[in-house]
């Protein structure tokens, strides 16, 4: 695979593959690239990477000025390692909401500069449209039938299916480019998980920032593996999503015969786990996707596969699920904000958790993770 490094660097650097990836490793603060690989050194402590991607929809619901604010409360707020897909001609755009956040009031109030010197973010602009990515070449051939088969039709369309249905791709991708890079400087960043967050996820402000955190993530799946019993020497894929509900008795026994699952169980803006799970999970969602392609079932929704694959791997899946608690689902005084959303601040330290309920005037309480399928 083909790299196209920061220019400091004197030759080009090619790992295997025909697939060129333009991958630009830059800092926070939108600079030119600074960073020099060195084989030399100890190696840097395990972090965590979000992976996201933006192509902005020739037709949306909503204007770009939200986007904007939603990205920035994402790109521009969190000190958490970036790899972002999009096009070459958004990526100056992105990099200028990155900088202005970091050099915003908020950002030097909380004395948070340093933090976000620090932080790593990744470009991928590949492509000029998620329609182009490799696992949806034979999607692409029939999206407009696709399209017709949709009851919402209305509000969607076949760039929004792709960015739903590259989604498993892009954060397969970026274990790929990071296990690729990791090869060439030893010193470069090991990723002890890697997530999906849809870049239009985190729409209420927030103080959070070192999100989600590290404590909290070994704690959670540390109680999913202990909860299926896997083997600390031979861990099973375990991968972590948000929930909506917990499915029923019928859902539960969902068949890929029957299709795609069309129910609002798993929410799709947010998964994530170890980079082997991601993989695994990248190459059993394309098996069944095709599958499901072939058999003409419409796949341009990725939360009915999403469901359907869990259904068929029940003890791999498992999260939150607050609207099944009482004590959280008492939405009335809209104590977590939206309930969609509440994986924000059910991943975030005790801290960050404790400024931002502070900041939003709500108290949270926290639900157990759960498999919802078993």
């Amino acid at each position: 695979m083909s790299f196209r490094v920061p220019q400091r660097l004197s030759a080009p650097l090619i790992l295997g593959g025909i697939i060129a990836l333009y991958l630009l490793y830059t800092l926070s603060t939108a600079s030119s690239p600074t960073w020099v690989p060195s084989l030399r050194g100890s190696a840097a402590p395990p972090r965590v990477l979000l992976v996201t991607a933006y192509y902005p929809l020739k037709k949306s619901k909503h204007p770009q000025s939200d986007y904007d604010h939603w990205l920035t409360n994402l790109m521009g707020q969190l000190s958490t390692d970036m790899y972002i897909f999009t096009s070459s001609s958004y990526e100056a755009h992105l990099q200028g909401l990155i900088a202005r956040a970091v050099d915003s009031d908020l950002t030097r109030r909380r004395n948070h500069t340093g933090v976000f010197a620090q932080r790593k973010v990744y470009y991928d602009t590949r492509y000029s449209g998620p329609l182009e990515t490799p696992p949806l070449a034979e999607f692409a051939k029939v999206a407009q039938e696709q399209w017709d088969k949709d009851g919402e039709k209305a509000y969607h369309n076949p760039d929004l299916y792709a960015v739903w249905d590259s989604k498993a791709y892009f954060v397969g991708e970026a274990v790929r480019a990071m296990a690729d890079l990791k090869a060439y400087d030893k010193r470069a960043p090991t990723y002890k998980y890697v997530f999906w967050e849809d870049a239009g996820a985190m729409r209420a402000d927030h103080l959070l920032q070192a999100w989600p955190d590290m404590d909290r993530l070994d704690s959670i799946f540390s109680q999913g593996a202990a909860t299926v019993g896997s083997d600390p020497s031979a861990p099973a894929p375990l991968v972590m999503f948000p929930l909506w509900r917990k499915p029923q008795a019928q859902e539960k026994a969902w068949g890929e015969e029957k299709g795609p699952l069309g129910s609002d169980i798993v929410e799709g803006s947010f998964f994530g786990g170890t980079p082997s799970s991601v993989l695994w999970f990248e190459s059993t969602f394309y098996a069944l996707f095709d599958r499901l392609l072939a058999k003409g079932f419409f796949v341009g929704k990725d939360q009915t596969v999403f469901n359907l694959v869990m259904s068929l791997n029940p003890t791999n899946f498992f999260g939150p699920i607050p609207r099944e608690h009482n004590d959280v689902a008492n939405w009335g005084a809209n104590p977590c904000g939206d309930t969609w959303y509440y994986y924000h601040q059910w991943l975030a330290s005790a801290a960050e958790l404790a400024e931002t309920e502070k900041f939003r005037g709500n108290a949270c309480p926290m639900v157990e993770p759960e498999f919802p399928f078993l």
